[in-house]
């Protein structure tokens, strides 16, 4: 994209983009923990302030329209939990690849999740869906998926 508008209309997307995420990530308490050129990185305590952060990016993202266009930005998230390690106030590990090939695996404006985020939601209003077990890159075992509900 940065290509094709150039850095200037490029990087005014990534402010709004970057607004809307850090408000969704502050109004709900999740800690972002590193910017990713063209992503970031959050880290959460409770799965169900986690999902709710993401809903409210979802809806956010696709409102920031190009310039004189009629093109929008999409997102893709994909969450997991565990214990990362961390170091330097970034994190490392399993549980951060799988989140990281859970959003490769994602289409335009999905969340996907693992079976083992999805069992810490603790709101029933949350809804998810089974997409079954997914082989993974880098794991010698399928993961089962959801994918967030609207």
């Amino acid at each position: 994209m940065m290509s094709r508008l150039g850095d200037e209309r490029a990087f005014k997307l990534l402010r709004e983009h970057n607004t809307v995420v850090r408000d969704a990530l502050t109004r709900f308490g999740v800690r972002e923990v590193k910017h990713t050129c063209d992503g970031v990185m959050a880290s959460f305590d409770v799965a169900d302030q986690a999902v709710r952060a993401t809903i409210q990016i979802r809806y956010g993202i696709p409102a920031i329209a190009v310039d004189e266009t009629d093109e929008r930005l999409s997102i893709r998230i994909g969450m997991t939990s565990g214990e990362p390690f961390e170091e330097h106030g970034d994190l490392f590990g399993s549980v951060v690849n799988l989140g990281s090939r859970l959003c490769d695996l994602t289409e335009s404006g999905e969340i996907l999740m693992s079976e083992d985020c999805r069992n810490e939601l603790e709101n029933e209003s949350l809804q998810t869906k089974s997409i079954g077990d997914v082989s993974i890159r880098g794991f010698s075992s399928a993961v089962t998926v959801s994918r967030v509900a609207d």
